[in-house]
């Protein structure tokens, strides 16, 4: 009889592992199906996070990235002209840095400071004015730098001291005038 009892625990394990293996199958498509569903939604987000930031380097780059201001409080901003001179010559800035800053043009800035009374500005550039007003000369000069804007150089280049310029005359001229002669087209002298 022991041989009888062995057999049949054995036929009753092997069943309720078919059994088992029956009800796992259909859990395990269910699993299957579920963790490819996970796969997917995750690579959607990852590609919506990418393009969120990439959005957002655009918009970087279109504002300036400085701290953002409650349009309530870019709209009290009064702005005239002399007040835009007085700013940009606090900051230190050239009129195309200055623009830069507001994200405007160059033009733009040097007709606002031309006119008189109160200026009707854009409510985007009244709200980056009112963000460059809190600045300080060193933050504005390391946001342009972050912009990739050089500092800019003021007035006319410097002549090399070896070039003669066009309204002096050089040296041998000079030589020349005293001694009585003058030079001809040619290269060679005459005299008066």
């Amino acid at each position: 009889m022991p041989n009888l009892a062995k057999t049949l625990k054995e036929e009753i394990r092997r069943l309720a592992r078919k059994e088992a293996r029956a009800s796992i199958a259909q859990l395990q498509k269910e699993r299957r199906a579920l963790k490819k569903t996970v796969s997917l939604l995750r690579k959607r987000v990852q590609k919506m996070e990418r393009d969120a930031r990439i959005m957002a380097a655009r918009l970087e780059r279109k504002v300036p990235g400085v701290p953002a201001v409650d349009s309530e409080k870019a709209a009290g901003v009064r702005v005239t002209s002399r007040n835009m001179r007085a700013l940009r010559r606090k900051l230190g800035l050239t009129q195309v840095e200055f623009a830069r800053l507001l994200n405007v043009s160059g033009q733009a800035v040097y007709q606002w400071e031309r006119r008189t009374g109160v200026l009707r500005l854009r409510t985007t550039t009244r709200a980056a004015l009112a963000r460059v007003r809190e600045m300080g000369r060193r933050e504005a000069r390391a946001l342009l730098a972050d912009m990739g804007v050089v500092k800019g150089v003021r007035g006319r280049p410097k002549k090399s001291a070896g070039k003669p310029t066009a309204g002096r005359k050089s040296p041998r001229k000079k030589a020349a005038k005293k001694a009585g002669r003058k030079r001809t087209s040619a290269g060679g002298r005459r005299k008066k």
